[in-house]
């Protein structure tokens, strides 16, 4: 995904020639490819050996060459477990589970708040428990699990914060 992290290995390639169905160029336990093709539409295929996500696209190349790169979607388990109700500007403990890719991050925000704009958050490499210092405004938050390089959360925790 945009923003994601580039895979290094593991990753089983097979284009086809756009017409035929024949494979033309197949490699495996590698992360990005470099490979002469003929100029034409080909179909490209890419499978993660860890756990067979796939992706699909289509190169077109010219004489020029060409540049793919295929989304792997996955999903990242998470979970977040907090108080339902705090006080306004408290620090509570916030445990969770999750990926903990560098400058991952546990963070509150306001419900209809984007994933780039949280009020307080601590990382996730601090450990479970976190630390985590809720705002000073009473009202309805979200306690979020952001995954820093796509700004994607993966788990969401509603708490109500009191006077």
């Amino acid at each position: 995904m945009k923003g994601g992290p580039t895979i290094q290995e593991g990753l089983h390639w097979i284009v086809r020639h756009g017409a035929t169905g024949e494979v033309i160029f197949e490699e495996k336990n590698t992360g990005s490819i470099m490979a002469e093709i003929p100029a034409g539409v080909h179909d490209v295929e890419v499978i993660r050996m860890t756990d067979q996500a796939r992706a699909t696209g289509e190169l077109v190349l010219t004489p020029r060459g060409a540049k793919l790169m295929l989304p792997l979607i996955t999903e990242y388990p998470a979970t977040l477990k907090a108080p339902e109700v705090a006080v306004a500007g408290e620090t509570i403990r916030v445990s969770w589970s999750g990926p903990n890719y560098k400058s991952d991050h546990i963070a509150v925000y306001e419900p209809d708040d984007n994933n780039h704009k949280n009020i307080h958050y601590t990382y996730t490499s601090d450990g479970s428990p976190v630390r985590l210092k809720l705002p000073e405004s009473p009202g309805v938050y979200e306690i979020r699990y952001v995954l820093n390089s796509s700004k994607q959360d993966l788990s969401r925790h509603k708490i109500e914060i009191t006077e």
